[in-house]
């Protein structure tokens, strides 16, 4: 290290070749360098004497050169190899990062695809459940559809029914007396449901037989103050109606019940819904009477004429 103009490869040469002789060729050190250029441990000054270059001593004997000749070639063998080694070391550690890079790139690889198969499951199960839904929807409205027209067909079956059935009203009852509804074809202390006025109309009969005593009775339907009424009724008390019957024009009617301080109302129509078009005082007289019908609510309205004015009034009112 002292001597000067000396290369860093010539000094590893020397003491290499020093330790290995000194050491009975027991210790080989050996080298691995990665320096570019060459390194001097000291430099000549100028005008001094350059160092001697290295030589074999020339107080060696041949053995001796030539053992070292052998231990030069070995430690070049020996250097050859390590750089071989070296090399073969850095290959595989390039491979090993090769493959982990490789293993790290088909890792985000898949990372991704299973993101995308993920992404892909999801809007398939999202449209599968909107196609879903809007195929109960579209179910939805159907049924509706279809239970709204089974509807609309029930009430018109059951227009046409309450229009084309035969109906029936009382008879045979007195105006102060009414009709009783039981619940059985028999007359008992605690069936009775309800009861009909003696003029009471628009009566539907539902099913008529004889009970234990070959009475025949009829089981009815009717409206009775807006509510619907059911049970039975002696047959003999009701009839099919008619909705209009004629009375012979005469001037030979009057009004009666009807106090001194009130009028009896003349309407467009027969029943109490259609507006007024007179009135007629409580002892008017020479009353003609036209067609009479029964209204909606089962009372006996007339057409009437008495001087300038006409319409319809209650037949309760009027007395020939």
């Amino acid at each position: 290290i002292n001597q000067s103009d000396l290369t860093l490869n010539e000094v590893f040469k020397r003491t290499r070749a020093s330790v290995y002789l000194e050491s009975d060729e027991k210790q080989m050190p050996w080298t691995s360098s990665s320096v570019i250029g060459d390194f001097y441990f000291q430099l000549r000054e100028r005008g001094s004497r350059p160092s001697a270059p290295l030589a074999i001593s020339p107080t060696m004997t041949d053995a001796d050169r030539a053992e070292l000749v052998r231990l030069r070639l070995k430690d070049r063998q020996r250097v050859d190899a390590d750089r071989s080694e070296l090399a073969h070391l850095r290959l595989k550690e390039r491979q090993k990062i090769d493959e982990k890079e490789q293993k790290e790139l088909e890792r985000l690889r898949k990372i991704e695809r299973d993101e995308k198969e993920r992404q892909a499951k999801i809007k398939a199960e999202e449209f599968a459940k909107l196609e879903q839904d809007r195929r109960d929807k579209a179910e939805r409205e159907a049924k509706a559809e279809i239970e709204r027209e089974a509807a609309r067909l029930q009430q018109e079956k059951l227009k046409r029914e309450s229009e084309n059935y035969t109906k029936y009203r009382v008879v045979n009852v007195a105006s102060w007396d009414t009709l009783n509804v039981r619940t059985n074809p028999f007359v008992a202390k605690n069936n009775k449901v309800g009861e009909l006025q003696h003029n009471a109309r628009n009566i539907k009969i539902l099913y008529c037989r004889k009970n234990h005593k070959k009475v025949k009775w009829c089981q009815i339907e009717h409206r009775t103050n807006g509510y619907p009424l059911r049970g039975w009724v002696v047959a003999r008390c009701i009839k099919p109606q008619d909705n209009t019957y004629t009375v012979s024009r005469s001037g030979g009617y009057r009004v009666v019940n009807i106090r001194s301080d009130d009028t009896l109302s003349v309407r467009s129509g027969p029943g109490i819904n259609y507006y007024k078009t007179g009135d007629l005082p409580y002892n008017a007289t020479g009353i003609e009477l036209g067609e009479c019908r029964y209204s909606s609510k089962g009372g006996r309205w007339c057409i009437v004429k008495w001087g300038s004015i006409t319409g319809w009034s209650s037949a309760t009112y009027l007395r020939r």
